[in-house]
């Protein structure tokens, strides 16, 4: 006969102990909380929800700019850290669902090993043409639940980060200032290239009103490249030599002008990701870039120079 008695234990336990024969075998009684949904069902609506992981990481970046643009910005980068934080409890909580609970009715209790089962996911979506292969990986891609929790820790912190500089640059009225100002100019590379054109054109010497317009147009292409000048320095000297984030900031804004920038992301060096006039640099290609057009600007202002003085001689 098999007899069952109850040990004393506090009110809040109660433990079944089986006394058995010698022949009878330990009974196991397993339960399991799983979720009320089917296993499928539930992996297909997780899967549906990390697949709006790019469009969130994809606007988790700073435009800088005007000051009320700056602050509409904030908002958006808390409400995607918001949606992230979302996706990575719902993931926690699908874990602790698949977890099964095992009781064991037994005199001697006997540690199961817990198998570590990590889910993996795909995600396809890829209709965000800027999104960065550095900030979220290759598309698409089979990803693990435990890689995905990773990731959103580390956008998360992106998010913090982007935000704190904005609110630096808030902070500061002249930066803010200056970044109003550069928005009103051209970029570098637009204006080199406007000022150039100058220089093909053809002066008309035979008829003095058409000359004088030419003339004028020189004489504004020469202010223009003499400008460049001052520029190209000022940002030289912002982004490469100085060590402050906000001057580096000043020296891009200047760079960029009207085309305006974002700050996208790290790269393994730690070295930002700016997308501006239609690409991606980082920031070492804008100081390359100015040293590109300082190694040039010398030879415009002179040609252009040489282009009024010629010019003037047949107005006289």
């Amino acid at each position: 006969m098999l007899s069952i008695r109850t040990l004393n234990l506090p009110p809040t336990k109660t433990k079944l102990v089986f006394k058995l024969p010698p022949c009878c075998i330990v009974i196991l009684i397993v339960s399991h909380q799983l979720s009320a949904n089917p296993q499928g069902i539930f992996m297909a609506d997780l899967e549906t929800l990390v697949n709006e992981l790019p469009k969130i990481v994809h606007s988790l970046r700073l435009n800088i700019g005007h000051a009320h643009d700056i602050m509409q910005q904030i908002v958006m980068i808390n409400h995607a850290q918001e949606q992230l934080r979302n996706i990575q409890e719902k993931i926690k909580s699908s874990q602790l669902e698949k977890t099964p609970i095992t009781t064991v009715a037994s005199l001697d209790l006997v540690p199961k090993p817990v198998i570590d089962e990590d889910y993996t996911v795909y995600i396809y979506k890829y209709d965000y043409p800027g999104l960065l292969t550095a900030k979220f990986g290759q598309l698409p891609v089979d990803i693990s639940l435990k890689q995905i929790q990773s990731k959103i820790e580390v956008w998360i912190d992106w998010g913090d980060l982007i935000q704190a500089i904005a609110a630096d640059i808030l902070s500061d009225i002249q930066l803010v200032q200056q970044l109003n100002i550069d928005a009103s100019h051209d970029s570098i590379p637009a204006t080199f290239q406007s000022v150039e054109e100058v220089l093909k054109i053809q002066l008309v010497l035979d008829k003095p009103k058409i000359l004088q317009q030419q003339i004028q147009q020189i004489i504004q292409a020469q202010e223009d490249s003499l400008k460049i000048k001052e520029r190209l320095e000022f940002i030289f000297d912002n982004i490469k030599q100085s060590h402050n984030l906000l001057s580096i900031l000043l020296g891009v804004s200047a760079f960029c002008g009207k085309s305006g920038f974002a700050l996208e992301w790290l790269d393994d060096d730690q070295e930002l990701i700016i997308s501006g006039d239609g690409r991606l640099q980082e920031l070492t290609d804008i100081i390359n870039d100015c040293e590109f057009y300082q190694s040039k600007i010398d030879a415009l202002i002179l040609q252009i120079s040489t282009l009024r003085i010629k010019s003037e001689k047949k107005i006289t």
